[in-house]
């Protein structure tokens, strides 16, 4: 999102709920939502106003915003097979080689990959408060995935903090 279009999606916004905005805000929520397509902010946005916002959105919010649209989306445009491969496996198409039949990609599959990433469905934007997984202790690095000169400095310091 460039920060002309990040303009034009808060000022609205702004005018709505009466917060004054200046330039320097603009370029923070443009830097912050820099990664963000419009379309999706936009759809995530007018999904949010449906609810009765009390309060001016933050930039990490309207990421979550864009990343619920995104994700519905996504499920809205599920990949069908074609007519080439529906008939036999679906994602595989037959072809003959040598007098053998055998089966290749169809190229379905990889235009529809295509068409969900020119609108910037395939990359998350962020990660949803009280998902499965935020937080878990199993997503920080233990004692044997680090390097074994940190190993070694992180053994010293808790050999040295020994209760009495």
């Amino acid at each position: 999102m460039t920060i002309d279009e990040c303009t034009d999606l808060l000022t609205p916004i702004a005018l709505a709920m009466r917060v004054s905005m200046d330039v320097p805000t603009y370029l923070a929520y443009a830097a912050m939502l820099k990664d963000v397509p419009v379309e999706l902010a936009a759809l995530g946005l007018e999904q949010w106003r449906e609810t009765g916002p009390r309060f001016f959105p933050t930039a990490p919010e309207i990421q979550s915003f864009a990343e619920k649209a995104r994700r519905q989306q996504l499920a809205l445009r599920p990949w069908e097979p074609c007519g080439l491969c529906a008939d036999s496996h679906p994602g595989w198409r037959p072809v003959m080689r040598d007098g053998v039949e055998r089966l290749e990609r169809c190229p379905c599959k990889t235009e529809h990959g295509r068409f969900l990433d020119s609108r910037g469905l395939l990359t998350p934007i962020a990660v949803l408060p009280n998902e499965v997984g935020v937080g878990d202790e199993h997503v920080y690095p233990r004692l044997e995935h680090l390097p074994a000169k940190l190993r070694k400095q992180i053994a010293a310091a808790a050999n040295q903090k020994i209760l009495r």
